[in-house]
């Protein structure tokens, strides 16, 4: 599944937000309550100050968090103008109860970045 077969269902929201390019989304070790779906423009996935990856148009943001209730494991800054879609708690509940794309979409994002990260090496045993 691509990042824009995620994002269709959202292509048409109008509660949208928007970032300037240099803006934090959300910073790492921040409590999430929202989860977000990239509508337009790119920005860098921070960890512990070092750019882990870069995401766009289609991208969902914060869905781990959404999850377990915990802290945000990332900091996400916008590198160009950029425009997301909010997902709130209850937006974020209906949308896993009611429509099965959404959570197949939230597992494919969480599988896709597990095997980057073993990809790069983490999760391997020495």
């Amino acid at each position: 599944m691509t990042d824009s077969d995620r994002a269709a269902p959202f292509r048409h929201q109008t509660d949208i937000e928007s970032l300037a390019p240099g803006q934090f989304l959300f910073r790492q070790g921040e409590l999430g309550d929202r989860m977000f779906v990239v509508q337009r423009g790119w920005l860098s996935v921070l960890r512990d100050g070092r750019m882990v990856a870069r995401v766009g148009p289609g991208s969902l943001l914060g869905e781990m968090a959404m999850l377990d209730g915990g802290e945000r494991v990332a900091g996400v800054l916008a590198e160009t103008p950029t425009r997301v879609v909010p997902i709130d708690r209850q937006q974020f509940r209906y949308l896993l109860q009611q429509r099965p794309y959404f959570a197949d979409t939230v597992i494919a994002t969480l599988v896709d970045r597990l095997r980057a990260l073993l990809d790069r090496g983490f999760g391997a045993r020495p």
